[in-house]
């Protein structure tokens, strides 16, 4: 079992725990998002100029037999980074509150995982009041956009440093 809260343990002991695999990032949405949250994985994957690019859902990454909760817990354990799809609906899916809560209170209290997480404005949602410190990207899903060269390159731009700093 996994403490919610990190004991101070560096990255590499935390990464023998759950294995050699690291992702990209994985993408926290709420229940109703999951076909946004599949089109977003997308869109970074096909979009986002870094090599082998490992974006996840939540399902692709948590341990089969793991508990959801505990999975939700340790996403940080095996993600470079958490995009949280902050859309109206997160408010609303309580398991996904706990993910997300879980995460944001490893990354404050783990000076190693801090800046970790990514939360999405997604359709210029308010950003809700346990993010506010949070360095948000606004999420653009229509590649035409003229926004979507900026997106695309701070995009790349977090895959990259977070994969210098996390090997």
């Amino acid at each position: 079992m996994f403490a919610l809260f990190s004991d101070g343990n560096d990255l590499e002991e935390d990464r023998a725990h759950v294995g050699e695999q690291w992702f990209d990032a994985v993408i926290l949405h709420a229940s109703e998002d999951e076909m946004a949250a599949r089109l977003c994985q997308e869109i970074l994957q096909e979009q986002v100029n870094v090599p082998n690019l490992e974006i996840g859902l939540p399902d692709d990454i948590i341990t089969p037999g793991t508990p959801t909760l505990d999975g939700l817990a340790i996403l940080l354990l095996k993600c470079r980074l958490v995009i949280i799809y902050h859309s109206r609906h997160m408010s609303m899916d309580g398991l996904m509150l706990f993910g997300k809560q879980a995460n944001i209170i490893q990354s404050l209290d783990d000076p190693q995982k801090r800046n970790r997480i990514i939360p999405f404005i997604v359709d210029g949602e308010e950003m809700s009041v346990d993010m506010c410190t949070i360095q948000s990207v606004n999420y653009i899903d229509d590649i035409r956009s003229v926004n979507f060269p900026s997106f695309k390159k701070k995009m790349e731009r977090l895959f990259l440093m977070w994969r210098e700093k996390i090997a």
